[in-house]
């Protein structure tokens, strides 16, 4: 990051979230979120132990959307855990 100088303030952010995707600042960065990371563990956990579960049970559960749940056990959003 040697490289960044004053007008590329707003690209530090990025660049550290891209190249440190474990850093805590960043773990619920977007605020829009309903789920948090606990929420997706948990989801993807629950379709494990159970293949026949409805996504839209589970969607009820957390308050989302059928597509939100779609898109977290297909690894769409939440890609970095």
């Amino acid at each position: 990051m040697a490289n960044v100088t004053w007008h590329d303030e707003l690209y530090v952010p990025v660049y550290e979230r891209k190249h440190n995707p474990n850093n805590a600042r960043y773990e619920n960065s977007n605020n829009r979120s309903k789920l948090t990371k606990k929420d997706v563990f948990e989801i993807r956990e629950m379709f494990e132990e159970n293949p026949n579960l409805r996504i839209n049970d589970i969607s009820k559960k957390f308050g989302v959307s059928n597509t939100a749940i779609s898109d977290v056990l297909s690894r769409r959003t939440w890609t970095h855990i």
